[in-house]
């Protein structure tokens, strides 16, 4: 058992610093081992602890850990489990000790909300300019936090340069982090936001994944889904439902949108697969190119000097209106023309009434027919 050392605490607080113990846990101490390298020359403390309750009285799960590593699975009975390793390093063993020594993982169940909170020492470490920096490394302490919940609860992580990982939780989740990596598997609703880390999403209901210059990876979302990055690229595959995409400078790539598609963006490239639904495409000077099919119930793809490429599936009946200032229009496919002129053309295809309206100020305009 772990030899454990309180600090003064609030009431219904618990907080501990461990020694090193063998764990019962084996998955959740093979998550915390992954890519473990201690610095050549170094001191490196280890300390791993266990905590584990029911979940009566709780309705929701906090984790706030700065730095390292959160892991949340579900747990198979029900129960809260906690596994927490604590790395510390320095080339001095004092120093070492006093930065392990100095953070502690907390829990705290207010008002329903299960809290667990990584606390690391406020002080500065002095560091030894020729013992620390000249040998590449300088103190630091992490901890890698690994927690099994009831599938269903409702969860909040925040960190800062900590990544995220969540596989199979039900109930609608909550991320930030600041340079952090987010990896979600099997989820429910999920509100995503980083700044400059990476977010993959897989299999989850529906949600929202915002980065400024992290990238974004969703694979088969089932429900509405929101996408937004700064200067990140964004690949969509498998979606089941519309799209909500954003970017000023990043590479959008769609596998497909069957139920609508909102995009936005400014200077980047979007490519994009089978769009259904209500279309909705503008950019400033990035090319857009979409596959538009059935069922579709309107499309306005607009770019001031961009590059409009529109493939129209072979059963796509639709009344178009391209329109283009100084670029060229180009239509590869039968159609019966109603205006044709320099700058404007109004067409008919398969003699469809669905209206799809292509504007640009400088851009090219190609259409073409058939699917891809």
């Amino acid at each position: 058992m772990a030899r454990l050392v309180k600090p003064r605490a609030a009431a219904g607080r618990r907080a501990w610093r461990v020694k090193e113990e063998l764990m019962r846990t084996p998955v959740l101490t093979a998550i915390l081992a992954i890519g473990l390298v201690a610095p050549a020359a170094a001191e490196t403390i280890r300390e791993q602890s266990r905590f584990e309750r029911d979940a009566n009285g709780v309705t929701s799960v906090r984790i706030d850990n700065p730095r390292g590593l959160v892991d949340v699975r579900p747990s198979s009975d029900g129960r809260i489990k906690i596994v927490a390793l604590k790395i510390a390093h320095s080339m001095s063993s004092s120093v070492a000790r006093e930065l392990a020594s100095g953070t502690i993982v907390e829990t705290d169940l207010v008002g329903g909300e299960f809290q667990i909170r990584v606390k690391y020492p406020r002080h500065h470490v002095q560091l030894t300019l020729w013992n620390d920096l000249h040998s590449n490394s300088v103190p630091a302490v992490e901890v890698r936090l690994a927690v099994e919940v009831p599938a269903r609860l409702p969860a909040t992580i925040g960190t800062a340069s900590a990544d995220v990982a969540t596989h199979g939780i039900e109930g609608f989740q909550k991320l930030r982090t600041a340079s952090g990596d987010v990896t979600i598997e099997r989820a429910g609703l999920v509100d995503v936001s980083t700044a400059s880390g990476e977010v993959t999403a897989s299999a989850i209901a529906a949600g929202e994944l915002q980065t400024v210059s992290g990238d974004i990876t969703c694979a088969d979302a089932d429900g509405a889904t929101r996408v937004g990055t700064t200067s990140g690229d964004i690949q969509v595959d498998g979606a089941n439902d519309s799209l909500r995409v954003r970017t000023v400078s990043g590479r959008i790539r769609i596998e497909r949108a069957p139920r609508g598609l909102d995009l936005e963006s400014t200077s980047g490239v979007a490519e994009v697969g089978a769009t259904s639904g209500h279309v909705s495409m503008r950019s400033v000077s990035g090319d857009l190119e979409v596959r538009l099919a059935e069922p579709l119930a309107d499309a306005d793809i607009h770019s001031q000097s961009g590059t409009l490429t529109i493939d129209l599936d072979s059963r796509v009946a639709c009344s178009l209106k391209a329109t283009s200032s100084s670029g060229e229009i180009n239509l590869r496919m039968p159609v019966q023309a109603r205006t044709l002129t320099r700058g404007q053309v109004s067409a008919t295809i398969r003699g469809g009434t669905t209206p799809v309206h292509l504007r640009t100020v400088s851009g090219d305009i190609n259409v073409m027919g058939g699917g891809r």
